[in-house]
């Protein structure tokens, strides 16, 4: 079985870096292969590629700092197909 892990985050330059300086590295250290929403090439059917790269994930990594109204939505199809998630916030706000 491949060891995928989806991110969910906001789609904002600040979650970039922290993604691409925090999160990313420290998964792909331990042998995980991290996809992130926004990283897909096809942007036609994005809800799409959000439902499959949760589907296929072995686990998922939300953020939740921003309480981003997207994020929650894609934390619920996480829970609706019994993936499970690893819930973090960076700062309180």
């Amino acid at each position: 079985m491949e060891k995928n892990v989806f991110v969910i985050m906001p789609f904002d330059p600040e979650f970039t870096s922290i993604f691409d300086e925090l999160i990313k590295p420290a998964l792909e250290e331990i042998g995980f292969s991290v996809i992130r929403a926004d990283s897909f090439l096809d942007q036609q059917n994005i809800l799409k590629d959000i439902i499959r790269g949760i589907a296929q994930a072995s686990f998922i990594v939300a953020e939740l700092t921003t309480q981003n109204a997207n994020v929650f939505y894609e934390l619920g199809l996480c829970h609706g197909l019994r993936v499970p998630t690893v819930l973090i916030v960076f700062r309180l706000r």
